[in-house]
C-alpha cells in the first residue's frame, strides 16, 4: 500500500463473518477454534430496534494491532489463519452457512491497495467471499 500524503488518515479492519439460517455460534467456534467477538442465533433480539435475527451469525476480528499495518497484511493474516481450516469452512458451507472476510477501509485521501498473487491464490483457495466497504474518513462515523 502506498500513501498519497504523509498526514492522511487510514483506518482498516478485516473480520470473519459466518451466517446461516440455523447456525449455532458454538458449532462455528468448535469447527474453527475461534472465540467470537459477537454472535447470535436465529430468533435472538437484535441490538437495535425490536426485530429478531432471521439467521444465526458469528463475527471475529483480528487481535488489536498497530493502525500502521497495511490492509493487505490483515487479509494475509486471515488467509494464513484459515488455511488449516479449509475442510471446516467447506463443511460449514455445505451446511448452508455463508462465510465472508468482511473488510472496512476509511481513508481521508487516496491510497493504493495491492493484492499480491500469493494472497489472491490463498484467498481463492479458502472458497469464501471477500467484501470490501470503503468510506471517506469524514463519512465513516
Amino acid at each position: 500500500m502506498s500513501e498519497s500524503s504523509p498526514d492522511r488518515v487510514f483506518v482498516s479492519s478485516v473480520g470473519l463473518v459466518v451466517t446461516g439460517t440455523n447456525l449455532q455460534p458454538c458449532d462455528v467456534t468448535a469447527a474453527l477454534g475461534l472465540e467470537p467477538d459477537d454472535s447470535w442465533r436465529r430468533g435472538d433480539p437484535k441490538r437495535v430496534g425490536d426485530s429478531l435475527h432471521e439467521w444465526g451469525g458469528l463475527k471475529k476480528h483480528l487481535a488489536q494491532r498497530d493502525d500502521g499495518d497495511p490492509f493487505a497484511h490483515d487479509l494475509q493474516t486471515w488467509a494464513d489463519l484459515l488455511k488449516a481450516k479449509k475442510a471446516e469452512l467447506r463443511k460449514l458451507q455445505d451446511l448452508g452457512c455463508h462465510c465472508v472476510l468482511n473488510c472496512f477501509i476509511s481513508i481521508s485521501g487516496a491510497t493504493l491497495v495491492e493484492f499480491k498473487p500469493t494472497l489472491q491464490s490463498d484467498l481463492a483457495a479458502l472458497g469464501i467471499d471477500v467484501s470490501i466497504a470503503i468510506w471517506a474518513a469524514q463519512d465513516a462515523g
